[in-house]
Formats: structure tokens, C-alpha cells, sequence
């Protein structure tokens, strides 16, 4: 059994999806604590020729376990979101097919950042025909580093940890110069949920 240990992210780009869907297990590192201004609550994505970060508001302090990161309600980033990404991607060849199901998982009123993420991720997941089998650390070792975990969880699941390297694939982007390490839904919005899939198991 191949599996993949890593902190939930917000729509994270192509290596955390080519470690996912390359194994058999996520191994959710859940019960570690929240790092501000990470990927666990931003993505980035191509807004015409510039680069944005788009945020989850979270509510202080961060110094939780990722389990215990609460969305901030009260600010109006759910709106920023769409309203940034409509005007990004509204031209690209796939934007209809996945902009009103992306509205509906950011206007879902979560309470809980991983929730959001854990939600989102599962959706992606699905669109590019993949189960994705979880393991969320939280649940049994809330006391224990990350640098401990994973041995004992290796050994009570009788698997390896994923290592394959990543080789960053080149897509067709809505504007030149092509740019890495953008959030999946660039991928999606331009070449579609299928061809994304096909890149993540050629490109290692």
C-alpha cells in the first residue's frame, strides 16, 4: 500500500494531486499546527498576466492544529474568491462546466477550514474519477509530531510512504508565459478535468 501523508490544502496545485492520485491512501496530517500564509488556506491562480493568492479568512489565533482552524465568517473573502475567479477564468474553454459546483462548495457555510479543504479536494477528486481512501491523523494521535506519526502509521498499515518525483507538465494556460505551481482549478478551467487527470499519471 502506497500512502501519501500531507496537511490538507486549499485547491493546491499539480504535485500535492500527482502524490494523491498515485497512491492508495491519504494519510491526512490534520492534528499538526496551522502555518499562516501556506497553502493550507491560499491558492494561487493566473489572473490575466499577473499571479493572485486567494485566501481563506481564518479566525486567530493560528497557533491551532490545522483540526481546529476556524473560517472567519464575517469576512467577505468567500466573495472575493468568485468574484476573482469569474473574471480570471470566464473565457477559458471549461470554465461553465465547473464554476457553478465551485460556487456552491465556497458559498457552503462551513465552520471549519478543513472541512472546506477536505470537501473541495473530495470533489476534485471525483471529477477526475478517483476515490480517494483518508486516514485523518486527528483522530487518533493528537499528542504526537508529524516526524513520529508517520513511522507508527507505516507500520500499522504495512505500507510505504509515496516518493515518486514530480516533473511539472506543460498545459496550454490563458496566457503566456506558462506558469507553475498554480492551483489545480487553473488546470481544470483550461484543459478540462480529464486531460488533468491524465497529466498527473505521466509526469512523474
Amino acid at each position: 500500500m502506497i500512502l501519501f501523508f500531507h496537511t490538507p490544502e486549499f485547491f493546491p496545485p499539480l504535485d500535492f494531486w500527482f502524490g494523491l492520485l498515485n497512491s492508495d491512501a491519504w494519510v491526512v496530517l490534520d492534528h499538526v499546527r496551522f502555518t499562516t500564509r501556506s497553502r493550507q488556506s491560499r491558492c494561487r491562480i493566473k489572473y490575466d498576466s499577473s499571479i493572485q493568492q486567494l485566501a481563506v479568512a481564518v479566525k486567530r489565533p493560528c497557533s491551532k492544529p490545522i483540526c481546529n482552524m476556524v473560517i472567519d465568517n464575517f469576512h467577505p473573502w468567500r466573495r472575493y474568491f468568485i468574484r476573482t475567479i469569474e473574471k480570471g477564468y470566464s473565457n477559458t474553454p471549461y470554465f461553465n462546466k465547473y464554476f457553478e459546483s465551485l460556487k456552491y462548495y465556497i458559498e457552503s457555510p462551513n465552520v471549519l477550514l478543513e472541512t472546506l479543504t477536505l470537501q473541495t479536494t473530495l470533489w476534485i477528486a471525483e471529477l477526475m474519477d478517483r476515490h480517494v481512501h483518508l486516514f485523518c491523523t486527528k483522530d487518533y494521535y493528537k499528542n504526537y509530531p508529524a516526524s513520529k506519526v508517520i513511522p507508527i502509521l507505516l507500520d500499522k498499515l504495512g505500507g510505504e510512504p509515496f516518493h515518486k518525483q514530480f516533473n511539472h507538465p506543460y498545459y496550454q494556460q490563458k496566457t503566456e508565459p506558462f506558469e507553475k505551481d498554480l492551483s489545480i482549478l487553473d488546470c481544470f478551467f483550461n484543459i478540462g478535468a480529464e486531460a488533468t487527470a491524465k497529466l498527473l499519471t505521466t509526469c512523474g
